[in-house]
């Protein structure tokens, strides 16, 4: 951990640590005791060596840790809150603090603080006969004074209560005992000696959220291999240069980053044909390579291009995890032989909270989730309701037992019998087809696949990942009707590479637009012209639409994406798709239910377009 990049690197050792635990654990349960609370404590704040002190702490006194993602809304904080009965609160700043205590209406007995600044004292005054505050350092002295034995929890106690991201309305809890985290993180090492993984001098870099379960696996592999744990300096925006300091030597990631690093790499060797053949030539030997288990770090195109990439992540990734959702074939074969380095897809959920299926290192196809984990039982059930059956489709929804699945929702039974049951199967929701070598490939979720009035289903994430290879849109939300043959998309350009690739139609735009830039583009050239326009008007073209159009769609025929897959009409926003406006999910995935709820009118709107051309 730092402070800043200007700031030495601090590391602490695990002995410290364990001191640190023992010393938090006992002033949690030394306040527990003054203030009459239950035994949960809630975390709310960026990853952090306290966030991580304090979920351990509570796991060794017997604390049920309830992680809020920083990204949480205010109804979704209250409904947390009201539900689990918080009492106590381990957050970040004193803004957070404050915000928390006002919209739960004071409910709240305890914050503790990990990030202190000069505003402590007077929010302590302000708040000292309703609340009590303390740093993280004064809870470390009070465990010192208060000291503690340990109280180890049952296998059948709760462990953690994990709400999930909120992308279809409240967030659930989802209630995991320590029995079944064990066996979670259990698997999670399975994985790694089954692939002959040396977790020898293993460094991990944390920064997806550790209220997701992908992060909480990844940070125990870590810990009980002994390796080190970074912890992002800033923000996510300053990834690489958190991973070119740390140089981590596996990371578990989301597809968006992958295909990020892809996407930097396409456009250095883009207008370069002859550069980009031998790359590619080089990619499929590597791909040939890797199957016969050889991973390579030499040649002269190594040196002059796959160096640098591989340099961005710190130079020393032995291993990727990537999960969440599907990853394009040449993405996958791309950060395969460029990192040199295996790549295994995993598939989980909360719900199910450990690695219920993942690729072997040296499977280097795609399109599939791989084998089911030891202990992991898996059936594909019909879904009537879509149309879908078993017998019929060769696929279903996906419906898991292990012992790593949840107990059930907190305090929501109805929910839970929806997800969980009466054999112990949790219902996931995704649809899945079993391949021939017995591997499990994702379809979709249920709730996000729509039929078309001919009868096809279309899975919107398949096709909203290959659309992301079309350099001119950054972000990219499908959706479609029963009642209607074709889909239709809301589309963020890339506005920076639009501009770029669009110069005609653009200065072509602005000498005609209907606004007050009119008059300003009269005596303009066309570089002026390009800078004068907005985000906003060039949205608004139908030009500059049906040329994003033709250029989505184009790359998406040419990845193999069926006619009726295609969107046929698309709006274009200048707005961003960000976790805070609520358009994505703290785990960067489209949040579709108020994506439909804010573009609900737009796509009747499309369609009408489409019906009177």
């Amino acid at each position: 951990m730092r402070q800043s990049f200007s700031s030495p690197i601090k590391w602490i050792t695990y002995e410290e640590v364990y001191e640190k635990i023992q010393q938090f654990g006992s002033a949690l349960t030394t306040l527990m005791k003054e203030i009459s609370m239950n035994n949960f404590i809630g975390i709310y704040g960026k990853n952090s060596p306290k966030w991580v002190i304090a979920q351990l702490a509570g796991a060794a006194y017997s604390f049920v840790t309830v992680p809020l993602y920083s990204t949480f809304g205010d109804e979704a904080i209250v409904h947390v809150i009201n539900e689990t009965g918080l009492k106590i609160i381990v957050c970040d700043t004193i803004s957070q603090a404050c915000h928390l205590n006002k919209i739960n209406s004071h409910k709240l007995k305890v914050f503790i603080i990990m990030k202190p600044d000069n505003t402590f004292e007077s929010f302590k005054k302000e708040c000292s006969d309703k609340v009590r505050l303390f740093t993280f350092e004064e809870m470390l002295e009070k465990g010192c004074t208060n000291w503690l034995p340990e109280k180890v929890p049952d296998g059948d106690d709760l462990c953690m209560i994990l709400y999930t991201s909120g992308s279809l309305g409240l967030p659930k809890g989802v209630m995991i005992t320590n029995k079944a985290y064990l066996n979670a993180a259990k698997l999670t090492i399975s994985l790694a000696e089954e692939n002959h993984f040396s977790t020898e001098d293993l460094s991990h870099v944390s920064f997806l959220p550790l209220s997701h379960t992908m992060e909480q696996l990844t940070m125990m592999l870590a810990m009980f291999s002994g390796g080190r744990i970074g912890f992002l300096t800033d923000g996510i925006e300053s990834l690489f240069d958190d991973f070119r300091d740390f140089k981590p030597t596996f990371f578990c990631s989301v597809p968006r980053l992958l295909v990020r690093l892809y996407m930097n790499f396409s456009k250095k060797v883009h207008s370069k044909p002859i550069i980009r053949k031998v790359c590619q030539y080089e990619i499929n030997k590597r791909m040939e390579e890797q199957k016969r288990g050889i991973y390579r770090r030499n040649g002269i195109i190594d040196f002059l291009f796959f160096r640098e990439f591989r340099e961005l992540l710190g130079g020393r990734v032995r291993a990727i995890i990537s999960g969440s959702s599907p990853i394009d074939r040449d993405v996958l074969c791309f950060i395969r032989a460029v990192l040199s380095c295996p790549v295994s897809e995993v598939y989980g959920s909360t719900e199910t909270l450990g690695l219920v299926c993942s690729t072997m290192f040296e499977d280097v196809d795609a399109y599939h989730v791989g084998a089911i984990s030891p202990g992991v039982q898996i059936k594909l059930i019909d879904v009537p309701e879509m149309g879908i059956f078993v017998s019929k489709d060769q696929m279903g929804e996906i419906c898991i037992r292990s012992k790593s699945n949840m107990l059930g929702y907190y305090k929501n039974q109805e929910k839970t019998e929806e997800v969980l049951d009466s054999e112990g199967f949790v219902h996931t929701g995704d649809v899945g087809v079993w391949l021939k070598n017995g591997a499990l490939k994702i379809v979709d979720r249920t709730k996000n696949l729509f039929k078309l009035s001919q009868g096809e289903y279309v899975a919107p994430e398949k096709v909203e990942q290959t659309y992301l290879f079309c350099n001119l849109i950054q972000y990219v939300y499908v959706e479609g009707h029963s009642l209607k043959p074709y889909a239709v998309a809301v589309v963020k350009p890339n506005f920076r590479r639009l501009r770029k690739e669009a110069v005609d139609i653009i200065s072509k735009l602005a000498k005609t637009i209907s606004s007050p830039i009119e008059k300003k583009c009269e005596n303009m050239k066309d570089g002026e012209l390009l800078e004068e326009i907005t985000d906003a008007e060039l949205c608004t073209s139908k030009e500059i639409r049906e040329f994003i159009l033709e250029r989505m769609n184009s790359i998406a025929r040419e990845k193999g994406l069926k006619g009726f897959e295609l969107a046929r009409n698309i709006y274009l926003t200048p707005e961003p798709f960000t976790v805070d406006n609520g358009w994505l999910t703290p785990t960067m995935k489209l949040a579709r239910i108020n994506l439909r709820k804010h573009f609900a009118n737009t796509i009747k709107n499309l369609y009408e377009e489409e019906k009177s051309c």
